[in-house]
């Protein structure tokens, strides 16, 4: 990540129950908030024990991107892909609703 290490806080975020919420890191340059990266989206149960980050995949013209189709998420636990995709599926589910299901 481009973020300087000197300017790298935790945070607390907080999102309506069902809803995931953006993970963006700013930073200042020279006393203003000069850039920022959006690192994904975090999608959680209650307890926080099961979790879905949709990766956005930066590109050269400084834009963000993922897609349902062929995004990278890390999900966990799942101990292979198909269980990932069952259990993103049910954390997205707010999100998925009417759309196709990830596959």
């Amino acid at each position: 990540m481009p973020v300087p290490k000197e300017q790298m806080k935790n945070r607390t975020f907080i999102a309506r129950k069902g809803e995931g919420f953006l993970l963006v890191y700013q930073w200042f340059e020279i006393g203003v908030i000069g850039k920022s990266f959006p690192l994904g989206t975090l999608y959680a149960d209650d307890d926080f024990r099961q979790i879905t980050l949709t990766l956005i995949e930066q590109r050269e013209d400084g834009s963000g991107h993922w897609s349902s189709g062929d995004g990278l998420m890390l999900t966990a636990p799942a101990k292979d892909r198909t269980e990932a995709i069952h259990l993103a599926n049910k954390l997205m589910s707010h999100t998925l609703r009417g759309l196709l299901p990830l596959s």
